[in-house]
This record gives C-alpha cells, sequence and structure tokens, in this order.
C-alpha cells in the first residue's frame, strides 16, 4: 500500500527524483541535439548525410519570460517535496548559462526535505563556477562527456572543450562533488 500524498508511477514505484531544466540555452552544438545544419538533423534517419553542403540551422531559444523563473523553479520543487521528492538535479540546455544559478542552487539547498541537489553540465564553464555553486549548497555534479578522443569530442559537440570538460571533472572531485 502507498502512502497517501506521495507520486507513484504506472509501476506503483515511489518518485523521489526530479529533473529541472533551467534553460533550454546550450553552448555545445552536439550533433544529436543542435546539428549546424538541416542534413545535421537528419543525418541519424540516413547514411552519407553532408554537413558542410548545408545552411546553418540556428537554435530557437525560447524567449526569458517563457522559461520558469526562480520562484517558480523553487515552488515546483516545494510542492515536489510535499508530495516524496527527496532529490533534484538541475539540468538544461546548459544549466550553468542561466545567469545567477549560483542563486538558484542556494535557495533549492536551502528546502527543508531536500536531501540532495545535483546538477548535469557539459563542463566547459564549470571550473569558474565550481567553488561557488558548493558554497551554495550543490551536493553532487555530473558531466556528460561525449568521448575522451579530442576528435570524436569535437565532432560530436562542435566544440574543442574536452580539455576543460576534464579540468572541471578533476576540481569537482576536489571540492567533494
Amino acid at each position: 500500500m502507498t502512502p497517501a500524498g506521495l507520486l507513484v508511477d504506472s509501476q506503483g514505484r515511489i518518485l523521489r527524483d526530479l529533473r529541472v531544466s533551467i534553460t533550454d540555452r546550450c553552448n555545445f552544438r552536439c550533433l544529436y541535439c543542435l546539428p549546424e545544419s538541416e542534413a545535421g538533423q537528419n543525418s541519424y534517419r540516413s547514411q552519407g548525410a553532408r554537413l558542410s553542403n548545408s545552411a546553418p540551422i540556428l537554435p530557437q531559444w525560447l524567449p526569458k519570460d517563457q522559461i520558469l523563473s526562480f520562484e517558480e523553479i523553487e515552488r515546483v520543487v516545494r510542492l515536489g517535496i510535499s508530495l516524496g521528492i527527496q532529490k533534484v538535479r538541475l539540468t538544461g540546455g546548459e544549466p550553468l548559462l542561466r545567469r545567477k544559478v549560483e542563486e538558484l542552487v542556494g535557495r533549492l539547498a536551502s528546502i527543508a526535505g531536500l536531501t540532495d541537489l545535483a546538477m548535469t553540465t557539459n563542463g566547459l564553464l564549470f571550473r569558474p563556477q565550481a567553488a561557488v555553486l558548493r558554497a551554495a549548497g550543490l551536493h553532487r555534479v555530473s558531466f556528460s562527456l561525449d568521448s575522451l578522443a579530442r576528435d570524436n569530442f569535437r565532432k560530436i559537440t562542435g566544440r574543442d572543450g574536452l580539455d576543460e570538460a576534464l579540468a572541471g571533472i578533476s576540481l569537482a572531485q576536489e571540492l567533494g562533488l
């Protein structure tokens, strides 16, 4: 029997984790998410798609007034906790592109009943913000790392950020994240 007032999925499992996308913006152009061209968008469907002959496709980001404010995110998390949520993961796009993300982390970290506050990042912007995020209350961080081979990393993400991502992982370990 499930305790009343808790979130339960169709398999009868009590939901304890909540992922919150705090922005749709990203500083990578991964082939599987934000390909540089129409051919890239269709490359998973067809063999031999050529990115170099295609016109660039610019991402269509949501207007800022259509993404959740920090107050709205905090309200959703508080409601989730009242329904049994214990862990929250901040995601994106790339969550470190959200201005004042450390403020949001601090607000969420102070909510009673939240036992784990995590973030998923591509790591490109992590090092300059890491200590502030840790001090604000971030418990854990995970890195989206598509390849350890520099050429593959660049090909997949559209950016040369492998060294920065690896340095971010090392710093996260040092900070206990």
